[in-house]
Protein backbone atom coordinates (compact mmCIF):
# COMPACT_ATOMS: atom_id res chain seq x y z
CA UNK A 1 0.00 0.00 0.00
CA UNK A 2 1.31 3.47 -0.90
CA UNK A 3 2.49 5.61 2.00
CA UNK A 4 -0.17 8.25 1.43
CA UNK A 5 -2.91 5.63 1.60
CA UNK A 6 -1.36 4.27 4.79
CA UNK A 7 -1.55 7.77 6.28
CA UNK A 8 -5.19 8.04 5.22
CA UNK A 9 -6.08 4.70 6.81
CA UNK A 10 -4.13 5.53 9.97
CA UNK A 11 -5.75 8.94 10.29
CA UNK A 12 -9.22 7.54 9.64
CA UNK A 13 -8.75 4.82 12.28
CA UNK A 14 -7.29 7.08 14.99
CA UNK A 15 -9.47 10.13 14.47
CA UNK A 16 -12.51 7.98 13.77
CA UNK A 17 -12.01 6.03 16.97
CA UNK A 18 -11.54 9.24 18.93
CA UNK A 19 -14.66 10.73 17.39
CA UNK A 20 -16.77 7.68 18.22
CA UNK A 21 -15.58 7.79 21.84
CA UNK A 22 -16.25 11.53 21.98
CA UNK A 23 -19.77 11.27 20.54
CA UNK A 24 -20.74 8.39 22.81
CA UNK A 25 -19.39 10.31 25.81
CA UNK A 26 -21.19 13.49 24.80
CA UNK A 27 -24.46 11.73 24.07
CA UNK A 28 -24.35 9.70 27.28
CA UNK A 29 -23.65 12.66 29.54
CA UNK A 30 -26.19 14.85 27.76
CA UNK A 31 -28.90 12.28 28.48
CA UNK A 32 -28.00 12.44 32.17
CA UNK A 33 -27.74 16.24 32.17
CA UNK A 34 -31.21 16.55 30.63
CA UNK A 35 -32.65 14.93 33.74
CA UNK A 36 -31.44 17.89 35.82
CA UNK A 37 -32.40 20.73 33.45
CA UNK A 38 -35.71 22.12 32.26
CA UNK A 39 -36.49 22.64 28.57
CA UNK A 40 -36.12 26.39 29.04
CA UNK A 41 -32.64 25.97 30.52
CA UNK A 42 -31.53 23.65 27.71
CA UNK A 43 -32.92 26.06 25.12
CA UNK A 44 -31.18 29.08 26.66
CA UNK A 45 -27.86 27.23 26.74
CA UNK A 46 -28.35 26.02 23.15
CA UNK A 47 -28.82 29.62 22.02
CA UNK A 48 -25.45 30.57 23.53
CA UNK A 49 -23.70 27.57 21.96
CA UNK A 50 -25.23 28.25 18.53
CA UNK A 51 -24.14 31.89 18.68
CA UNK A 52 -20.69 30.81 19.81
CA UNK A 53 -20.34 28.36 16.90
CA UNK A 54 -20.88 31.20 14.43
CA UNK A 55 -18.38 33.45 16.21
CA UNK A 56 -15.84 30.61 16.29
CA UNK A 57 -15.72 30.63 12.49
CA UNK A 58 -13.24 33.49 12.96
CA UNK A 59 -10.93 31.41 15.18
CA UNK A 60 -7.42 31.41 13.80
CA UNK A 61 -8.52 33.56 10.85
CA UNK A 62 -8.52 30.40 8.74
CA UNK A 63 -4.77 30.00 9.15
CA UNK A 64 -5.08 26.49 10.54
CA UNK A 65 -5.83 25.29 7.01
CA UNK A 66 -3.16 27.59 5.61
CA UNK A 67 -0.54 26.10 7.94
CA UNK A 68 -1.42 22.56 6.89
CA UNK A 69 -1.17 23.21 3.16
CA UNK A 70 1.86 25.58 3.17
CA UNK A 71 4.87 24.06 1.31
CA UNK A 72 7.23 25.24 4.08
CA UNK A 73 7.09 27.21 7.32
CA UNK A 74 9.65 29.29 9.17
CA UNK A 75 9.86 29.99 12.89
CA UNK A 76 9.22 33.70 12.34
CA UNK A 77 5.97 32.80 10.56
CA UNK A 78 4.81 30.67 13.50
CA UNK A 79 5.78 33.31 16.07
CA UNK A 80 4.13 36.13 14.12
CA UNK A 81 1.03 34.13 13.37
CA UNK A 82 0.54 33.16 17.02
CA UNK A 83 0.35 36.78 18.19
CA UNK A 84 -1.83 37.85 15.29
CA UNK A 85 -4.25 34.96 15.95
CA UNK A 86 -4.46 35.65 19.69
CA UNK A 87 -4.88 39.38 19.07
CA UNK A 88 -7.63 38.74 16.53
CA UNK A 89 -9.30 36.32 18.96
CA UNK A 90 -9.46 39.07 21.56
CA UNK A 91 -11.11 41.37 19.00
CA UNK A 92 -13.55 38.63 18.01
CA UNK A 93 -14.29 38.12 21.71
CA UNK A 94 -15.67 41.64 21.65
CA UNK A 95 -18.20 40.50 19.03
CA UNK A 96 -19.31 37.77 21.38
CA UNK A 97 -19.21 39.86 24.53
CA UNK A 98 -23.01 39.78 24.68
CA UNK A 99 -22.45 36.20 25.84
CA UNK A 100 -19.52 36.28 28.26
CA UNK A 101 -18.91 32.55 27.86
CA UNK A 102 -18.43 32.98 24.09
CA UNK A 103 -16.02 35.88 24.61
CA UNK A 104 -13.86 34.05 27.16
CA UNK A 105 -13.45 31.00 24.93
CA UNK A 106 -12.08 32.79 21.85
CA UNK A 107 -8.50 33.60 23.04
CA UNK A 108 -8.18 30.09 24.48
CA UNK A 109 -9.06 28.46 21.18
CA UNK A 110 -6.91 30.95 19.29
CA UNK A 111 -3.83 30.07 21.34
CA UNK A 112 -4.33 26.39 20.49
CA UNK A 113 -4.49 26.90 16.70
CA UNK A 114 -0.78 26.58 15.93
CA UNK A 115 0.06 23.48 18.02
CA UNK A 116 -3.04 21.70 16.66
CA UNK A 117 -2.32 22.72 13.08
CA UNK A 118 1.31 21.60 13.34
CA UNK A 119 0.23 18.18 14.62
CA UNK A 120 -2.17 17.91 11.71
CA UNK A 121 0.49 19.06 9.25
CA UNK A 122 2.90 16.42 10.55
CA UNK A 123 0.21 13.70 10.39
CA UNK A 124 0.35 13.13 14.15
CA UNK A 125 -3.13 11.66 14.22
CA UNK A 126 -2.46 9.75 17.43
CA UNK A 127 -1.71 12.93 19.37
CA UNK A 128 -4.71 14.75 17.91
CA UNK A 129 -6.92 11.83 18.96
CA UNK A 130 -5.55 12.02 22.51
CA UNK A 131 -6.31 15.76 22.71
CA UNK A 132 -9.82 15.27 21.30
CA UNK A 133 -10.73 12.45 23.68
CA UNK A 134 -9.19 14.22 26.68
CA UNK A 135 -11.06 17.45 25.91
CA UNK A 136 -14.32 15.58 25.48
CA UNK A 137 -14.02 13.69 28.76
CA UNK A 138 -13.04 16.83 30.69
CA UNK A 139 -15.88 18.87 29.18
CA UNK A 140 -18.42 16.09 29.76
CA UNK A 141 -17.42 15.72 33.40
CA UNK A 142 -17.62 19.49 33.87
CA UNK A 143 -21.10 19.62 32.33
CA UNK A 144 -22.31 16.62 34.32
CA UNK A 145 -20.89 17.82 37.62
CA UNK A 146 -22.37 21.29 37.29
CA UNK A 147 -25.76 19.88 36.31
CA UNK A 148 -25.81 17.60 39.35
CA UNK A 149 -25.05 20.47 41.75
CA UNK A 150 -27.88 22.54 40.25
CA UNK A 151 -26.08 24.98 37.93
CA UNK A 152 -28.95 24.85 35.43
CA UNK A 153 -28.23 26.27 31.97
CA UNK A 154 -24.77 27.29 33.16
CA UNK A 155 -23.80 23.61 33.22
CA UNK A 156 -23.87 23.53 29.42
CA UNK A 157 -22.54 27.04 28.91
CA UNK A 158 -19.56 26.74 31.29
CA UNK A 159 -18.65 23.33 29.86
CA UNK A 160 -18.73 24.88 26.39
CA UNK A 161 -16.30 27.59 27.49
CA UNK A 162 -14.12 25.16 29.45
CA UNK A 163 -13.67 23.01 26.33
CA UNK A 164 -11.52 25.81 24.92
CA UNK A 165 -9.26 25.68 27.98
CA UNK A 166 -9.08 21.88 27.87
CA UNK A 167 -8.19 21.98 24.18
CA UNK A 168 -5.40 24.50 24.79
CA UNK A 169 -3.94 22.57 27.73
CA UNK A 170 -4.08 19.27 25.84
CA UNK A 171 -2.51 20.73 22.70
CA UNK A 172 0.36 22.32 24.64
CA UNK A 173 1.00 19.13 26.62
CA UNK A 174 1.36 16.88 23.58
CA UNK A 175 2.84 19.49 21.23
CA UNK A 176 4.55 22.28 23.22
CA UNK A 177 4.85 25.63 21.47
CA UNK A 178 6.47 28.69 23.05
CA UNK A 179 6.13 31.74 20.81
CA UNK A 180 8.79 34.42 20.72
CA UNK A 181 7.67 38.02 20.83
CA UNK A 182 8.31 38.72 17.15
CA UNK A 183 5.95 39.78 14.38
CA UNK A 184 6.69 40.02 10.65
CA UNK A 185 3.67 40.95 8.58
CA UNK A 186 5.44 40.24 5.31
CA UNK A 187 6.23 36.70 6.46
CA UNK A 188 2.62 35.80 7.25
CA UNK A 189 0.74 37.79 4.62
CA UNK A 190 0.40 34.77 2.26
CA UNK A 191 -0.97 32.67 5.12
CA UNK A 192 -3.44 35.39 6.11
CA UNK A 193 -4.56 35.80 2.50
CA UNK A 194 -5.27 32.08 2.21
CA UNK A 195 -6.86 32.10 5.66
CA UNK A 196 -9.31 34.85 4.71
CA UNK A 197 -10.89 32.61 2.10
CA UNK A 198 -10.99 29.71 4.57
CA UNK A 199 -12.62 31.96 7.18
CA UNK A 200 -15.37 33.07 4.81
CA UNK A 201 -16.02 29.44 3.91
CA UNK A 202 -16.16 28.43 7.58
CA UNK A 203 -18.43 31.35 8.43
CA UNK A 204 -20.91 30.35 5.73
CA UNK A 205 -20.85 26.75 6.97
CA UNK A 206 -21.47 27.74 10.58
CA UNK A 207 -24.26 30.12 9.58
CA UNK A 208 -25.96 27.32 7.65
CA UNK A 209 -25.53 24.89 10.56
CA UNK A 210 -26.67 27.25 13.32
CA UNK A 211 -28.86 30.05 12.01
CA UNK A 212 -31.99 27.90 12.33
CA UNK A 213 -31.27 27.46 16.06
CA UNK A 214 -31.17 31.22 16.47
CA UNK A 215 -34.39 31.64 14.49
CA UNK A 216 -36.25 28.91 16.39
CA UNK A 217 -35.14 30.39 19.70
CA UNK A 218 -36.12 33.91 18.62
CA UNK A 219 -39.59 33.08 17.28
CA UNK A 220 -40.68 30.10 19.38
CA UNK A 221 -38.81 30.42 22.66
CA UNK A 222 -36.31 28.43 24.66
CA UNK A 223 -38.49 25.36 25.30
CA UNK A 224 -39.16 24.79 21.60
CA UNK A 225 -35.48 25.35 20.82
CA UNK A 226 -34.51 22.64 23.31
CA UNK A 227 -36.69 20.06 21.54
CA UNK A 228 -35.52 21.23 18.11
CA UNK A 229 -31.85 21.10 19.14
CA UNK A 230 -32.06 17.53 20.43
CA UNK A 231 -33.92 16.32 17.32
CA UNK A 232 -31.57 18.15 14.96
CA UNK A 233 -28.45 16.82 16.64
CA UNK A 234 -29.74 13.25 16.59
CA UNK A 235 -30.46 13.52 12.87
CA UNK A 236 -27.54 15.59 11.61
CA UNK A 237 -24.64 15.29 14.03
CA UNK A 238 -23.49 11.82 12.84
CA UNK A 239 -23.30 12.95 9.20
CA UNK A 240 -21.59 16.23 10.11
CA UNK A 241 -19.09 14.32 12.24
CA UNK A 242 -18.34 11.95 9.37
CA UNK A 243 -17.65 14.85 7.02
CA UNK A 244 -15.37 16.51 9.58
CA UNK A 245 -13.51 13.24 10.11
CA UNK A 246 -12.82 12.75 6.40
CA UNK A 247 -11.75 16.38 6.01
CA UNK A 248 -9.32 16.30 8.94
CA UNK A 249 -7.85 13.01 7.79
CA UNK A 250 -7.46 13.86 4.13
CA UNK A 251 -6.43 17.55 4.10
CA UNK A 252 -2.82 17.11 5.31
CA UNK A 253 -2.36 14.14 2.98
CA UNK A 254 -3.72 16.16 0.05
CA UNK A 255 -1.18 18.88 0.84
CA UNK A 256 1.71 16.41 0.82
CA UNK A 257 0.79 14.61 -2.43
CA UNK A 258 -0.55 17.62 -4.36
CA UNK A 259 2.48 17.63 -6.64
CA UNK A 260 1.74 14.08 -7.86
CA UNK A 261 -1.52 14.05 -9.78
CA UNK A 262 -1.97 10.27 -9.55
CA UNK A 263 -1.53 10.21 -5.77
CA UNK A 264 -3.86 13.17 -5.33
CA UNK A 265 -6.53 11.44 -7.43
CA UNK A 266 -6.14 8.25 -5.39
CA UNK A 267 -6.45 10.16 -2.11
CA UNK A 268 -9.51 12.03 -3.32
CA UNK A 269 -11.16 8.79 -4.48
CA UNK A 270 -10.39 7.17 -1.12
CA UNK A 271 -11.94 10.11 0.73
CA UNK A 272 -15.12 10.11 -1.36
CA UNK A 273 -15.55 6.36 -0.92
CA UNK A 274 -15.08 6.59 2.85
CA UNK A 275 -17.50 9.52 3.07
CA UNK A 276 -20.15 7.61 1.10
CA UNK A 277 -19.57 4.43 3.12
CA UNK A 278 -20.06 6.28 6.41
CA UNK A 279 -22.80 8.76 5.52
CA UNK A 280 -25.05 6.50 3.40
CA UNK A 281 -25.92 4.07 6.25
CA UNK A 282 -26.47 7.01 8.61
CA UNK A 283 -28.82 8.69 6.14
CA UNK A 284 -30.71 5.45 5.58
CA UNK A 285 -31.03 4.94 9.34
CA UNK A 286 -32.44 8.44 9.86
CA UNK A 287 -35.00 7.93 7.08
CA UNK A 288 -36.10 4.55 8.42
CA UNK A 289 -36.30 5.81 12.01
CA UNK A 290 -38.26 8.93 11.14
CA UNK A 291 -41.98 9.13 11.74
CA UNK A 292 -43.62 9.89 8.40
CA UNK A 293 -47.18 9.30 9.52
CA UNK A 294 -49.57 12.23 9.00
CA UNK A 295 -50.35 14.44 11.98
Amino acid sequence: MDSHQQHLHRGFNWLGGAMIIAKITDFGTILVVLRFLTKEQVGAASLVVAFGAVIEAFDGLGTSTALVQAPSLSRIQLDSLFWVIVGAACVVAGLGAYFLAVAVKQPLVGAAVIPLAMMNRELQYERIAIVNVGTTFASALTRLGLAIVGAGAWAIVIAYTASGLFTLVGALLVSPFRPRLKISWSAISPLLKFGTRATLSGLCEQMINNVHHLLVGWFYGAAALAEFRVAFDLAMEPANAAGTLINRTALPVFAKVSAVREHLAQSLTWSLRRLLAVVAPLAAGVVLASDSSPR
